[in-house]
């Protein structure tokens, strides 16, 4: 998941389905198409299940830490509601 989230010129991302999954900024070129550098901001946390969508709060990246995705069936469906987790946000200071 790429959050379309841009902050002081770099887009900071939420990388699932990868391990560990992380919160990422990525330094872009003037022209938008390089990337320049890319700076871990989280990884691997404890709280981390499948995280993604999140917004830029003041000077900090809040995100969903766990998504859940991997408890839905392979019908899509949601798992009931005792064995869903509550939602967990976290930040990161950028």
């Amino acid at each position: 998941y790429l959050a379309d989230t841009w902050h002081s010129g770099s887009q900071i991302a939420v990388q699932n389905g990868i391990e560990p999954a992380r919160v990422v900024r990525l330094a872009v070129d003037p022209t938008w198409s390089t990337v320049q550098r890319l700076t871990v901001l989280a990884a691997n946390a404890a709280d981390f299940a499948e995280p993604t969508l999140g917004t830029i709060v003041g000077n900090r990246f809040c995100f969903v830490a766990n998504s859940q995705w991997e408890a839905f069936d392979e019908h899509n469906r949601r798992p009931p509601a005792p064995g869903r987790k509550r939602p967990v946000i976290l930040e990161v200071d950028l």
